[in-house]
């Protein structure tokens, strides 16, 4: 593919001092600096990986934002950026820079194809330079449509903290809300010091936006302080708004659960059921009333309430009561057992 770039003008070629071309330490230089120095962009350091793949997760069709932001942060890292923002573009033939243009040219090209899935590296395979493909993949996956914002809108407005801690809630719908504002960014104001457009109105509903979504989908037990908050005008930056719940979660010790690190909400019945399940494996059988349970053979002892027929790990004392109800039917170890289970106290027949 014939490049149609034209020469920037960041290539110093000539030196009106000595008469010719600019040499430094290095010989060739650009903007005053040999291509040798490592402050160059031009600079490629010999261990520089060529097969590295810059990120952790590649390009594929539904993640081109985070893609994208991940990419230029190590890009810009290894001074490699202005080969994809078109400040370094492909300098003339006859130029000492080509050579140099060239090498980086093709690493910046091996790091795109392997940062990305190998059905999208296929399509871009035969396009010559880095800002091209660059280019080319902002076209395909950057667009956002309709239906891709649509689901961002409804995935922050559906996203509630349920069993998540404050921090994690936090990070997930922030997530959420940067993708949504790569598809719907607001521009910078160009006014100046004196403002008279409504961009700075527009910016800070945003944020108050942010704030007000933030506080909505966190749990019951963080009324108080989100009414407090509510009611101020202006309302405080979310970066506060997240500090103060973070303190108020750990002063009421409303930390989540070590296992409960999902957004499920634990069902009370199926935990019953788990238990009870547990307790019908051992061999007991449900006895009429005021006569307990009772195992098959020599009784066993609970070392935590000191009654007989079970042992401490089924103790009902200890791991609470199943809601159990029609407690005066057999359940034979021989007979599936079927256990029904409501909402109501314990039946007066289980007597431990």
């Amino acid at each position: 593919m014939a490049s149609n770039f034209s020469v920037s003008s960041g290539f110093e070629a000539e030196n009106p001092h000595n008469g010719g071309r600019q040499h430094g330490s290095g010989g060739v230089s650009y903007l005053g600096i040999a291509i040798s120095d490592p402050a160059s962009p031009f600079f490629i350091h010999p261990s520089e990986n060529w097969g590295q793949c810059l990120v952790s997760q590649p390009l594929t069709e539904n993640n081109f934002s985070s893609w994208e932001r991940s990419m230029i942060l190590v890009i810009d890292g290894k001074n490699k950026l202005g080969f994809l923002n078109g400040k370094i573009l492909q300098p003339p033939d006859d130029s000492p820079l080509l050579e140099p243009w060239n090498r980086n040219n093709k690493l910046l090209l091996s790091w795109i194809q392997r940062s990305v899935n190998p059905t999208i590296a296929e399509s871009i395979l035969y396009v010559t330079t880095a800002i091209g493909t660059w280019n080319e993949l902002r076209e395909q996956f950057s667009q956002g449509d309709s239906f891709r914002i649509a689901d961002l809108q409804e995935s922050i407005f559906l996203l509630k903290q349920g069993t998540l801690s404050v921090s994690q809630y936090y990070s997930k719908q922030r997530a959420l809300l940067d993708q949504l504002a790569n598809f719907r960014s607001i521009p910078d104001c160009e006014c100046g010091v004196a403002c008279h457009c409504i961009l700075a109105s527009l910016r800070k509903d945003h944020m108050n936006d942010k704030v007000i979504r933030f506080l909505r989908n966190l749990n019951d037990s963080f009324n108080a302080p989100r009414s407090t908050i509510m009611l101020l005008d202006p309302l405080p930056p979310i970066n506060k708004v997240f500090a103060m719940m973070v303190q108020h979660e750990r002063e009421n010790n409303l930390l989540p659960k070590p296992n409960s690190g999902s957004q499920s909400i634990t069902n009370p019945t199926a935990d019953s059921m788990a238990f009870f399940t547990r307790v019908a494996g051992t061999n007991l059988g449900v006895q009429g009333a005021g006569q307990g349970f009772k195992k098959q053979g020599k009784k066993s002892v609970c070392t935590f309430c000191g009654y007989t027929g079970h042992t401490e790990d089924i103790c009902y004392k200890k791991n609470g009561y199943p809601l159990v109800i029609n407690p005066r039917r057999r359940i034979h170890q021989d007979r599936p057992t079927t256990l029904l289970l409501s909402m109501e106290k314990p039946p007066l027949g289980m007597v431990q």
